[in-house]
């Protein structure tokens, strides 16, 4: 197991996109870079305002191989479809009958197959309810499903001045 030290390493060296739930309806997808969100879009169509988490899944990259600037994070996602998509596809077909969340959390998928030297991946999802941990296999589904797109409509966090 990781220590603090070395979690906190890889998180301000690392690549994650993420697809979120809140209590409140919202979902907030987005891409982090180190420990910059770098691209981000947030749905939410209720009045009611609970930030809290319902479920979240998240892709986690890291290695020495990662693009080191902005501009470089999505086509990179997007050139790395085809393995992204199929470990999404076996981790949901692992998470088919459910999830007890009174179980080993956060859930873990790295069986990642034909990924560039100096690069590791790894899904990780969390519920917060035992109703929402029974989904997890159709968030994780669906982002396989609409992986391109979600990428590529992301909207970056900051905004130029002019």
């Amino acid at each position: 197991m990781a220590s603090l030290s070395e979690i906190i390493a890889s998180l301000k060296q690392g690549l994650s996109f993420y697809r979120q739930e809140r209590v409140d309806g919202g979902i907030r997808t987005g891409i982090t870079l180190g420990m910059a969100s770098i691209f981000e879009r947030f749905e939410i169509e209720g009045e009611e305002w609970d930030p809290s988490l319902a479920w979240s899944v998240e892709l986690r990259c890291s290695g020495s191989s990662l693009p080191t600037g902005t501009a470089d994070v999505k086509p990179w996602l997007l050139a790395h479809e085809s393995q992204i998509k199929d470990a999404f596809r076996r981790f949901s077909e692992q998470l088919a009958a459910g999830s007890d969340p009174t179980g080993v959390y956060p859930l873990q998928f790295a069986d990642f197959r034909g990924l560039p030297a100096g690069v590791t991946m790894k899904i990780v999802c969390t519920a917060l309810r035992r109703y929402d941990a029974y989904f997890l296999a159709e968030h994780v589904n669906y982002i396989r499903e609409h992986w391109s797109e979600l990428v590529k409509n992301l909207e970056p966090t900051f905004h130029k001045i002019s």
